[in-house]
């Protein structure tokens, strides 16, 4: 066992996607209000559902925008990407800029529509122009990101900062990442720290990590590995594989915690269930040496097979290891077991 591998990834721009999210100020002046309350409640209730659809399909680009989201997420109806992005360009083609930027996003993603960053950048543009926050993150994110435009930092940092200054938490992480990395600007931890509070203070788990990790460090505020703690667990807490890794982490090393073996295990395994590939290899680890559970080579190798096929950095490695004190019948075993774990997730 090499040790638990705490993941500190680079800036991830995120895409925002408007869900049930309404503006007024649309050509058929919808009912935002209701729009928001039906959709919310179609997953448990046939009759919203009914009446979300009806309104729809009557013109409220709102309920528009937000019977595309409910296709595009599956709820409440089975998911199709092609009708959510029917449904978005419904909304689209009436000025409503939610619908321009979730139309964006599926051309961005090729979902439902042919991958087209052209025509996704010419959504986000559409929206931006509105003051729709998620149409200037996602604007800024394609220019980061160099999705079907040159990689340009100056045009994301604008876009980033006109939506961070509307308190977006998308933006705001967005724009923390811009001052951590020096891009556009000069690096500055301490602006990327406030930033990424604001972003946490939201309950946005990028930046609850991200300023969990900062606090760990020690970058842009003093080391504080209590402080980390609480804020790497909020994102935990609410299902996020990073910080899940992350706090298994500090659980396996004491860091703001006593350090507890199992409790790390419990840690690694929520993220490792989500596919995380570090927590796969980690877990892998733990089950080889008997670091916190028993001792299971047929385990250790299930979990390092699905770290390998997720590219987790020196498991093919850790495999070969294990490999060598198994028989034929556990390998085979160990084998069969990640088959059936990915069968599983992929139904996911």
């Amino acid at each position: 066992m090499n040790g638990a591998a705490r993941v500190l990834k680079g800036t991830t721009t995120v895409l925002a996607v408007a869900l049930f999210v309404a503006v007024s100020g649309c050509t058929k002046k919808p009912d935002v209000a209701s729009s928001r309350t039906l959709a919310i409640k179609t997953e448990t209730d046939p009759a919203a559902l009914a009446q979300l659809r009806n309104a729809a399909e009557q013109g409220n680009a709102v309920a528009q925008t937000n019977l595309g989201v409910l296709y595009a997420t599956g709820k409440g109806v089975p998911q199709d990407y092609s009708k959510a992005a029917e449904w978005y360009r419904n909304s689209a083609d009436q000025g409503y800029a939610g619908g321009q930027s979730n139309l964006g996003g599926a051309y961005l993603l090729g979902e439902g529509v042919p991958q087209d960053y052209t025509e996704a950048r010419k959504w986000f543009r559409k929206a931006a122009d509105q003051g729709d926050v998620n149409g200037e993150n996602n604007l800024g994110t394609i220019y980061y990101r160099a999705e079907g435009v040159p990689q340009d930092y100056s045009e994301a940092l604008k876009w980033f900062s006109k939506g961070a200054s509307q308190n977006d938490a998308a933006s705001q992480d967005n724009l923390g990442g811009m001052y951590y990395d020096g891009h556009a600007v000069p690096q500055d931890y301490s602006k990327a720290a406030e930033l990424y509070r604001k972003a946490a203070d939201q309950g946005y788990v990028h930046a609850q990590n991200r300023l969990g990790l900062m606090y760990e460090d020690g970058q842009g505020v003093p080391q504080d590995y209590t402080e980390a703690r609480k804020w790497i667990g909020k994102a935990a807490d609410q299902g996020y594989a990073v910080s899940q890794h992350n706090l298994g982490n500090m659980y396996y090393l004491g860091l703001g915690v006593q350090k507890d073996y199992p409790k790390a295990v419990e840690w690694f395994k929520k993220a490792a269930e989500q596919g995380d590939a570090d927590s796969q290899l980690t877990l892998g680890g733990l089950y080889a040496n008997g670091i916190g559970l028993p001792q299971d080579s047929v385990a250790a190798a299930k979990w390092l097979i699905l770290a390998k096929a997720g590219g987790g950095e020196g498991a093919t490695e850790s495999l070969s290891e294990i490999e060598k004190q198994m028989s034929p019948a556990q390998i085979g075993e160990a084998q069969h077991l990640a088959k059936e774990w990915w069968a599983q997730h992929q139904q996911r």
